[in-house]
């Protein structure tokens, strides 16, 4: 024996008896739901039916019509989708979510993203009903969680993926009112109960959304900001005497064509290579174990800008970068030492402006300024005390460049 069933001002089946018993034990339907045999007359309550039996059927194989009544007695009935409760819908009936969807109700789905090595994946939530007055922020924030954990990794589409799931989640979710509603109460009248449905606006989302974006438009100000005072700073440096010297001397130990040590007179430059040659000797050997890398000691440039009132030594070591602060701290008292020994070709005033810089590829470092020692004996007992007595500075990090300028402006005249 089969049965057409009629819910939610819908006709379906028929069904045997056997499953709509089934749907009735699972709560799928209802025991007051109406049923008909194909070619009744008119619909009846399923239990009335089932309880009491139905004679056969004649042959005529279609529904009677839908009941007058009908659109009044499933506005009660619950809520269902696909025989399913959804989230936030659970003990409310048609009608009631009818009437809390015209007060700005929702159905929203969330979306997230996740990447597996290059493999990147975008996926949508359960369906959940948001009442009105409510903005799900936990919710939201949840699924834009799991985007915002594993969904940037993969290229191209991470990123792509991530960022669209961030902006609807943070917005609201994307909203499945209407094809929800138009399954339950037909698509015509869904569309003019969305109609005229109040717009959704919800303060907390849009501070949501700020808190996520905001970042991401801060960061390129920011940039342009940075760049832009580098800039200017850049140009206040080019105005001083000595700058394009300083960079000319830059550009040597960054690019020096196999050449170990140059200065600006040939005495600065005997200097320079026998500075060069002590620091290669002590990186292979001291630093090798500090520095937690080993080295043959290569990869060392030096210039030395020698004047009588002061000297400098630049010293660049290209993978500075993979010191750690143990072993640029010893590379920069050994350069010091070096450049005490070899400022003695020099000649320097008893009173000269003794400095080293110590500089990676790109940045520098460390800087150690102070005065030449008279007569330094190495070997001396006191010779290290002697060293650090002769120190009037020190610096670490950025600024050093400002530092440098004036150690190659032309003598006065």
């Amino acid at each position: 024996m089969e049965l057409y069933v009629s819910r939610a001002g819908a006709i379906e089946g028929p069904y045997p008896t056997e499953k709509i018993q089934g749907m009735l034990r699972d709560g799928l339907l209802q025991p007051t739901d109406l049923g008909a045999a194909p070619g009744a007359a008119d619909w009846s309550p399923l239990s009335q039916l089932i309880d009491c039996g139905v004679a056969r059927p004649v042959s005529l194989a279609v529904p009677p019509p839908v009941p007058a009544d009908a659109g009044d007695r499933y506005l009660d009935q619950p809520f269902l989708v696909d025989g399913r409760v959804l989230s936030g819908t659970y003990g409310k009936s048609v009608r009631q979510i009818v009437d809390e969807i015209s007060l700005g109700g929702r159905f929203v789905v969330y979306q997230y993203a996740i990447s597996i090595l290059v493999m990147s994946f975008r996926r949508s939530s359960p369906i959940t009903y948001i009442p009105p007055g409510q903005s799900n922020v936990g919710g939201a924030f949840g699924w834009s969680l799991i985007s915002m954990c594993v969904g940037w990794w993969g290229i191209p589409w991470g990123p792509i993926f991530t960022i669209g799931a961030l902006w609807r989640n943070s917005g609201g979710g994307v909203d499945v009112t209407e094809p929800i509603l138009a399954q339950i109460i037909g698509p015509a009248q869904a569309d003019a109960l969305i109609r005229r449905r109040p717009k959704h606006r919800s303060g907390a989302l849009l501070a949501m959304r700020m808190l996520i974006f905001s970042p991401l438009l801060i960061f390129p100000l920011l940039i342009v900001l940075v760049s832009s005072s580098a800039t200017k700073r850049e140009k206040e440096r080019a105005k001083q005497p000595g700058y394009s010297a300083l960079r000319q001397a830059e550009s040597f130990v960054s690019h020096p064509g196999g050449v170990s040590g140059r200065g600006n007179t040939a005495e600065a430059t005997k200097a320079a290579e026998s500075c060069a040659g002590i620091m290669k000797t002590f990186r292979s050997t001291a630093i090798a174990s500090k520095s937690g890398k080993s080295s043959d000691g290569n990869g060392i440039t030096v210039w030395c800008e020698a004047h009588p009132d002061r000297c400098l030594f630049i010293i660049e070591v290209q993978d500075l970068r993979r010191f750690t602060d143990e072993a640029k701290d010893a590379f920069a008292e050994a350069s010091w030492l070096a450049a005490q020994m070899c400022a003695r070709t020099l000649a320097l005033d008893s009173d000269a402006e003794l400095a080293i810089a110590l500089k990676g590829s790109v940045l520098y470092d460390r800087q150690i300024t102070g005065t030449p020692v008279a007569g330094l004996d190495i070997d001396a007992p006191d010779s290290e005390e002697v060293l650090k007595k002769a120190i009037k500075s020190k610096k670490k990090g950025g600024g050093v460049q400002d530092n440098l300028i004036h150690f190659f402006a032309p003598p006065a005249p």
